[in-house]
């Protein structure tokens, strides 16, 4: 499935920061990213924006990620709660089904 940044932005009521871009799936492990998917920043045991310049090196095409965590050289949406946030992106993805 191809998301666009912009959408996603729109449906989670956040802020995009940088340049638009297309992603062909998600994920939140940097570790299983594969190049043009979107990556998501949850904060867990691990701070997922701990891994963002690793996200943008293996190709990661924009990130989610809580305000003020927005890194250079990648396409960040800024949002309070990056969980909540993923939980809108699944919504506006299961509505294009």
């Amino acid at each position: 499935m191809r998301i666009t940044a912009s959408d996603v932005s729109r449906a989670v009521s956040g802020t995009l920061i940088g340049q638009d871009a297309i992603a062909q799936g998600c994920a939140f492990d940097s570790r299983t990213l594969q190049p043009h998917e979107a990556f998501v920043a949850i904060v867990g045991e691990r701070d997922g924006h701990d891994f963002l310049s690793d996200a943008r090196e293996r190709g990661a095409r924009f990130a989610l990620v809580q305000r003020g965590r927005s890194i250079d050289q990648l396409t960040c949406i800024e949002v309070e709660d990056t969980v909540v946030a993923l939980a809108a992106m699944g919504q506006m993805c299961r509505a294009q089904l």
